[in-house]
């Protein structure tokens, strides 16, 4: 998928038509869901989401450096907001 995936982590990513937009999910080595990020076509919005604790921060840190490349911009072309604008990170 990519060079220095954390091991036993993984990264999907989903279309949500009820929300409009993307996601990108964390995924744990035990298969759920750990964190995931929601790109909303709808409101030009990045939201950041944490489902559990105690993510290792190189792992953190990780999955938010994964996020521009797969999310890479809105569905009207124009380009996500910079990290900083990102809400619940």
């Amino acid at each position: 998928m990519t060079s220095n995936v954390p091991h036993g982590w993984a990264l999907q990513l989903a279309s949500d038509v009820q929300r409009d937009g993307m996601s990108l999910e964390l995924v744990a080595p035990d298969g759920k869901a750990a964190a995931e990020v929601f790109r909303s076509d709808a409101a030009h919005t990045v939201h950041i989401e944490r489902y559990v604790t105690g993510i290792p921060a190189g792992v953190w840190e990780w999955f938010i450096s994964q996020i521009a490349s797969r999310l890479v911009a809105f569905e009207d072309g124009s380009a996500l907001p910079p990290p900083a604008a990102w809400s619940g990170h």
